[in-house]
């Protein structure tokens, strides 16, 4: 053979094979850098998950003190701030997302808790609903209390003018006399009315403090429990950790100090 041709030969081989071996390694490096790029997506998804499952947890452990709290200010309903006026669908919605991302254990508490504070709310709202009704009634009775306060002055200082002046009238007067009496004895019932609507509106509000003593220990049972599985779910079981129990006697004495003190008044 030629020797020429051979050293082509030759030449073109090697080349062939150089390829071959920049081609394979060119081709593994890819697939180790696409399983590097897979996984560091991966990891990057499973982060962005997880800080909006936190994002998500902390949301509604803050929604479950703001419908605590709403549910007490049901006791004095025109005292209410809109945050507690929409306090139990914010805290629906907290819930509901809780059960679309949460583990099994919070999932099955956020669906739970749903269940409770609605019972609960609506029956607090329903008494609550009574104090409110009472409120416009003493609304009402107070204008008319005003109105007849007003005309009251009114003709007093008609009974001054007739008094001094030259042309007064003993006739004019007795009018004046008879028509005060008339407006005193109106204002006074009024009077009577509204202390009686303040008794009532009391009761009322009593009626939702005893209600919501019967659910204290609960609501405070099922808040603890919601809070430390959200915390292991957030921070880890050792992290997470809340000793419930040493606050379990504490709890229930303060309630039933509670329930005691609202029966007595």
């Amino acid at each position: 053979m030629d020797q020429a041709l051979l050293t082509f030969l030759t030449a073109f081989v090697s080349s062939v094979v150089v390829l071959i071996g920049v081609i394979l390694g060119n081709r593994h490096n890819a697939k180790e850098n696409a399983k590097r790029l897979a996984f560091e997506l991966e990891l990057k998804e499973k982060d962005r998950f997880h800080n909006l499952k936190k994002d998500i947890l902390f949301n509604a452990t803050d929604e479950l003190i703001r419908i605590n709290k709403a549910l007490g200010s049901l006791v004095n309903p025109n005292e209410m701030t809109a945050e507690d006026k929409n306090s139990y669908n914010s805290f629906l919605m907290a819930m509901n997302r809780i059960s679309l991302v949460g583990n099994a254990e919070t999932a099955k508490f956020a669906n739970e808790l749903i269940k409770f504070y609605t019972d609960v709310y609506l029956e607090l709202k329903l008494l609550s609903d009574k104090v409110v009704e009472v409120g416009n009634s003493i609304k009402i009775k107070q204008h008319f209390f005003e109105k007849y306060t007003t005309e009251i002055d009114r003709i007093m200082n008609l009974m001054q003018l007739n008094f001094e002046s030259d042309e007064g009238s003993d006739k004019r007067n007795e009018k004046y006399q008879i028509t005060l009496e008339n407006q005193i004895k109106h204002r006074d019932e009024i009077n009577q009315e509204l202390n009686e609507l303040y008794d009532l509106q009391g009761v009322r509000a009593k009626e939702v403090m005893l209600k919501l003593g019967d659910y204290l220990l609960q609501i405070n049972q099922n808040s603890g429990s919601f809070i430390l599985s959200a915390r292991k779910e957030m921070l880890g079981p050792k992290e997470g950790f809340i000793d419930l129990e040493n606050s379990k006697d504490v709890n229930e004495q303060f309630i039933k100090n509670y329930q005691d003190l609202m029966k007595d008044m």
